[in-house]
Formats: structure tokens, C-alpha cells, sequence
């Protein structure tokens, strides 16, 4: 029998061995470290627990720089084979990102703190286990393009995890009117946010775990469950709306929304449906427009 306790980045810190025997396995559950270099044999690569790096290049360029170790991040990080990370743990109650694990798919998951500290202390942080005690919320990819579209479109202020929810919820209306998906509708129908979203580069990290707690929210409750919104297919933020006169060339400001009569259309448009935070949300003036939805 062997116990060995390691380092976050893999060095071995106390060893206890009831007999001479060599066990096969080491830190992160690779093959026990090369005698003669030191290094952790992964299955893609080698690794130095010494610098905390890879002794040769990432196969799947993910970071800046390709010798990283668990993306510079070895408290929360795992690398199953030295190669891409791709399954993203957030905390379904609070967006935060919870783990990486690499077991090449795509995808996120949601789960109670909790959970994610039981599993961890048993050793069944896995593909299987966080599918077991967590929510699927799709693949990874969409999953960020998602929570960054609505970092960007929700409040000016601070933003609210229901706010982000409703923008989300106003995609589903969109995308169940057309039978698509929220990433479709997202990338096809000028949405500002995603156009924004790819080229933010230093994002406000509560304010990107409130836009992630939101798509969680808006994901794990489809509309025919519960609609943040309350049945919307559009917003803006409110300060447009409040100043009509310094943003006259806000789209809403021309066709009217509320009681503001619009510059272009002459007429009131947009009906309010409910406001959350910095966000207005909005419907077509049913008085004017009874059978129109979207667009």
C-alpha cells in the first residue's frame, strides 16, 4: 500500500509505503514520475512538477503560452491527459466557475457547491459524477458565448442575475418563434452583445458571474416553466429610454415606447412589460399592432 499527498502543482510533500513496490500512479492519477527526469508522464505529454509546466507544447493552444499547467490554475484546474480542457463545473447558484476537467467534451455543467465539495473530497470529480449531481447547460462553447453576450447587454450598472435571465429568456421567445436555438438567434439577428462580446478582452469578474448565473437561470428554466421576462421579445437599457432627447437615434426613441410618443413614427409602438434592474423590457403596443410578435 502507498499514500502519497502532493503540492497543487503536482510535488510530492509526504509519502508513506508499506512495502518496496513501485505503485504505477501519481499526481492527477498519471503514471508515477520518471526516475531519471522527474517529470509526470500524461498520455500527450511530459510534465515538469518542478517549474509547473510542460515540457512541450499544448496540442490544443489554449493559453497564452503552451507550456502552462492546468491553465495556470492547479487548485481548480485538472488535466486528465496534457491535453485540451475542455468540461467547465459553474455553481448553479451563484455562476461562479467551479473546475475544468479535461475529458475532451464540450461541455458545462451546474451544480451546487456542495456537491462539487462532496465530490471533490471523494474523488469523483469526472465527466460521469458532475453529470450525475449536476445540470446539463449544453456545450461549454455556447455556454460562454452566451453568458459574455448577456455580460454585455445587461445593465450599465450593476447587473442583476434576473436581468441577465430575462435578456436570455427574451432570446428564447425569439428563437421558439422561428424554431431555432438562442445561440442562433444570438449570432444571426444583430444582437449587439455577441458583436461586443468578441472583443472585450478584461471583463469585471462579479459582473461576468452575474451574466453566468443568468444564462444558468434562463438554460435550467425553459419560458413554458418560467419566462423572467414575463413574455417579452425586446429591451433596452433604461437610460436610453429615459432620454429620449440625448439618444434620438435609439431605434425605441424613434418608434416610441411607453408613453413617449416616437420622433420617426409618430406614434407609441413598443409597450412595457416589465423592467428589471438598468433593463426595460418590451412588446409590440398591441393597439396598434395585435397580431405582431417579432420582429
Amino acid at each position: 500500500m502507498q499514500a502519497t499527498d502532493y503540492g497543487a502543482w503536482g510535488d510530492v510533500l509526504r509519502e508513506q509505503k508499506s512495502d518496496t513496490r513501485k505503485y504505477r500512479f501519481g499526481y492527477q492519477g498519471q503514471y508515477a514520475r520518471d526516475e531519471e527526469t522527474g517529470w509526470g508522464h500524461f498520455e500527450l505529454r511530459e510534465y515538469d512538477v518542478v517549474v509547473g509546466r510542460w515540457t512541450s507544447k499544448d496540442p490544443a493552444g489554449q493559453y497564452f503560452s503552451p507550456y502552462i499547467g492546468m491553465g495556470n490554475n492547479p487548485v481548480t484546474g485538472m488535466d486528465v491527459d496534457g491535453g485540451e480542457v475542455l468540461t467547465d463545473i459553474y455553481d448553479k447558484n451563484t455562476g461562479a466557475k467551479l473546475m475544468h476537467i479535461d475529458d475532451n467534451i464540450d461541455q458545462a455543467i451546474a451544480m451546487s457547491f456542495n456537491q462539487f465539495e462532496l465530490f471533490l473530497m471523494v474523488g469523483q470529480i469526472n465527466n460521469y459524477g458532475a453529470n450525475v449531481a449536476g445540470i446539463s447547460l449544453g456545450t461549454n462553447t455556447d455556454f460562454e458565448l452566451i453568458s459574455n453576450t448577456l455580460y454585455e447587454e445587461a445593465g450599465y450598472r450593476s447587473p442583476l442575475a434576473e436581468e441577465s435571465a430575462a435578456i436570455y429568456d427574451v432570446l428564447e421567445n425569439r428563437a421558439n418563434i422561428r424554431n431555432k436555438s438562442v445561440v442562433d438567434i444570438i449570432k444571426t439577428t444583430g444582437v449587439y452583445g455577441y458583436s461586443a462580446s468578441l472583443r472585450e478582452t478584461t471583463y469585471d469578474a462579479n459582473r461576468l458571474k452575474t451574466a453566468r448565473l443568468g444564462a444558468i437561470m434562463g438554460i435550467t428554466t425553459p419560458n413554458n416553466v418560467e419566462d423572467y421576462s414575463r413574455g417579452s421579445y425586446f429591451w433596452d437599457g433604461s437610460v436610453y429610454l429615459e432620454n429620449p432627447k440625448t439618444y434620438p437615434t435609439n431605434f425605441f426613441n424613434r418608434r416610441g415606447h411607453g408613453d413617449f410618443v416616437g420622433t420617426d413614427s409618430k406614434s407609441i409602438t413598443f409597450s412595457y412589460t416589465k423592467k428589471i434592474g438598468a433593463t426595460q423590457f418590451m412588446n409590440y403596443n398591441k393597439s396598434i399592432y395585435p397580431n405582431k410578435v417579432y420582429p
